[in-house]
């Protein structure tokens, strides 16, 4: 239905409910009137939302693109005045996936790794958190056969963590070795090329 049918078709039904109301010039009033009052009531919603987010979780967050290795990730969220994020729960890993998705939905970017704010325990293959007061289990949501410690390509140990993303349609590499997107990966903390494409996660509890 085009525009004009639309409104047309808007002000006849309109015009039956409300005979007394006619002209095209107070029904746009009130079809704007309407309009912004559903934008009111979304942002509340989305105030709710994050205020759910912030009490529940622990920890305000922010990503964004970095394309650079763990230790420029960590300079990025000082800068902000927070750190490399930790993940409290499952819910914080799904949301900073889905925020990465988000942001390369458009592109042509179709995986991506999201630096996360921990670190191997020396002499172990088990991680702990780095950000002072994340407290949840590092070993939830690894993907498959992980933490592996692989050399890849002769870069040494794998220290640091990252959040696989892969967006719709991807079906390369990290699909093979049966990863699905959210999952945790561990990783060389000055490697920044695989996935191509890597953000940040900073997080700080709020005050």
């Amino acid at each position: 239905m085009g525009s004009i049918q639309f409104f047309k078709t808007t002000k006849l039904a309109f015009e039956g409910s409300f005979p007394g109301f006619c002209g095209e010039e107070n029904l746009v009033r009130f079809l704007l009137v309407f309009y912004f009052f559903g934008l009111f009531c979304l942002r509340l919603l989305e105030d709710k939302i994050m205020a759910y987010f912030d009490s529940n979780i622990n920890s305000v967050k922010k990503v964004g693109p970095s394309n650079s290795d763990y230790y420029g990730a960590m300079t990025r969220c000082t800068a902000l005045g927070a750190a490399l994020t930790g993940l409290q729960s499952n819910e914080e890993r799904f949301w900073i996936d889905q925020e990465v998705n988000r942001q390369t939905m458009s592109s042509t970017i179709r995986d991506a790794g999201t630096w996360l704010g921990a670190q191997k325990i020396a002499g172990t293959n088990q991680f702990q958190w780095t950000d002072g007061h994340t407290t949840g289990l590092v070993t939830m949501g690894w993907g498959p056969k992980q933490p592996d410690n692989s050399n890849m390509r002769g870069r040494g140990s794998q220290d640091c963590v990252h959040i696989i993303s892969l967006n719709t349609g991807y079906t390369r590499g990290w699909t093979l070795l049966g990863f699905v997107t959210g999952q945790l990966d561990d990783i060389n903390c000055g490697y920044n090329d695989d996935p191509p494409q890597n953000f940040y996660a900073c997080g700080k509890k709020p005050s």
